[in-house]
Order: C-alpha cells, then sequence, then structure tokens
C-alpha cells in the first residue's frame, strides 16, 4: 500500500503477530480505511462480473489507443461513448458513492478519459488486496 497512498493517509502499524498464524493490525484515518474496505468489499462480491469488466475496458483503450489522450482530443464519437460508458459502467460495478463520483469528477476537472484511466488504476491497485480479502489472508 506504501507506493499507492499519499504519505500523510498511510495507515501506522499497531501491532505485528509473527508467529504462525501471523497478523498485522493497522491503523488508518476512517474515512480514508472506509474507503478502502468499501472498494474491496464491492470488488470481493462481483469478482468474476468486474474482473470480466474490466478486461474488457482495458482491451478497447488499448486497441483504440486512448492512453496519451485527453477527452477533447477524440475525434471520434464511439470513442467518446466508449468512454462515457465504461466510466458509468465501473462507477456502478465499484459501488461508487455519489459524493466519490463527485470527488472523481473535480480531481480529473471534468475530462472523462482522465477519469477513466483513474478508475481503471483504482481497480489495479485495490485488486491485490481484494485477492487477499478474498482468501481469507485480510480482513477490513
Amino acid at each position: 500500500m506504501k507506493n499507492h497512498i499519499h504519505p500523510d493517509l498511510l495507515p501506522n502499524v499497531q501491532k505485528i503477530q509473527y508467529a504462525s498464524p501471523g497478523f498485522m493490525e493497522l491503523s488508518a484515518i476512517v474515512e480514508v480505511a472506509d474507503d478502502i474496505k468499501n472498494l474491496v468489499l464491492a470488488m470481493c462480491s462481483t469478482v468474476g462480473s468486474i474482473a470480466t469488466t474490466y478486461h474488457v475496458i482495458h482491451s478497447q483503450y488499448r486497441s483504440r489507443q486512448l492512453a496519451q489522450k485527453k477527452m477533447r482530443e477524440l475525434e471520434n464519437s464511439e470513442d467518446k461513448n466508449f468512454v462515457r460508458n465504461s466510466v458509468l459502467e465501473l462507477h456502478e460495478q465499484l459501488n461508487l458513492s455519489p459524493q466519490q463520483v463527485v470527488s472523481l469528477s473535480k480531481i480529473s476537472k471534468g475530462d472523462q478519459l482522465v477519469e477513466l484511466k483513474m478508475l481503471m488504476a483504482m481497480y489495479r491497485r485495490a485488486k491485490p488486496i481484494a485477492d487477499l480479502q478474498a482468501q481469507n489472508k485480510a480482513q477490513l
């Protein structure tokens, strides 16, 4: 998590037990921890469909060569519709709250392609944690 979270928001290690079965207890800002927990639980509850959705969106994203573009640079209305629909689909699949959707829009300055990139990055960063949760190796 250290590489993916702002240093001010990193959880603090409260307790570590190395004996088998070992564990690590972390404390974090409640709002940040709750957002991470909700994202991971949403991914765990729809593990098959969200992975499929992500892979379909990602493959289309790559085949349309959208990595280095901004929404205003897209000339093709098919690409614009793809981006809009993908953003909406990921909002739904990741079970984002209306406040989180508004925050993402503000951060991306209304550019839905930038927002799509951020949503795909959120999925990639939460996926390892969701895998650990599904294997009962993490408990959020």
